[in-house]
């Protein structure tokens, strides 16, 4: 399995979230980037928020299962590693949406460099 595969596999549906408003905001990005459109730049930054807002919302709903495993769970011998591993897959969802927006932000940036080179 490949490091995506597992980090998709691991952080649930808020994952696929991510990538379905990813993949449009990368190309409202290189548009605006062209084009120099104002309403793209401000597209762009709106679904960046959108993507950060997704992770930080499956990040708290996977941290919110891992809480109801570990109570039913109480009494295992396993609870330590649980409670780890758990805690890894939980921040999934934020690391994954961190990334993506990291890509979208250098590409404002380079719109904007554009934009004010073009001034």
């Amino acid at each position: 399995m490949t490091w995506v595969s597992t980090m998709f596999h691991q952080g649930g549906p808020t994952m696929y979230w991510i990538e379905y408003l990813g993949v449009p905001a990368v190309v409202i990005a290189l548009l605006s980037i062209v084009t120099l459109a104002s309403w793209a730049r401000w597209a762009t930054i709106g679904l960046t928020v959108a993507i950060l807002g997704c992770g930080a919302y499956g990040t708290v709903h996977n941290q919110h299962f891992l809480d109801e495993a570990l109570a039913r769970e109480a009494a295992s011998p396993y609870l330590a590693e649980m409670r780890d591993q758990g805690a890894v897959e939980a921040k999934r969802p934020i690391e994954f949406a961190g990334i993506v927006a990291g890509g979208l932000a250098v590409l404002i940036a380079i719109g904007e460099i554009r934009r004010r080179a073009k001034r």
